[in-house]
């Protein structure tokens, strides 16, 4: 269980580099129809390293990687409402995301 929620990890916190390339225009994505600053870019990158960081963390059993992914949930939602049109459906592994952390957490 724990390599298939380390698997979801990665591939949610690499579609936020989706949100970084239409930002500063790497490739041209027509999923996003928003808008979407330099500044918030830097953002999706963040948020990118934080699930990538999360996802060894929990692979190499750092009992840390709750709090890594609380982190990365809370930035992933939060860009995710900003480009909700596009974007709505990256709520669902956020929410298996958080209720793997804190069933680890609480366990």
């Amino acid at each position: 269980m724990k390599v298939l929620i380390a698997i979801l990890i990665f591939i949610h916190g690499s579609i936020h580099l989706f949100g970084f390339a239409k930002a500063f225009k790497l490739t041209q994505i027509e999923q996003f129809s928003t808008h979407i600053s330099k500044l918030q870019g830097v953002f999706w990158f963040i948020t990118f390293l934080m699930f990538a960081y999360t996802g060894e963390a929990l692979l190499v059993e750092n009992a840390f990687w709750p709090w890594t992914a609380f982190t990365a949930v809370l930035l992933s939602t939060r860009l995710i409402f900003t480009v909700w049109k596009d974007a709505k459906y990256g709520v669902i592994p956020n929410v298996i995301i958080l209720l793997a952390a804190l069933f680890h957490y609480l366990s």
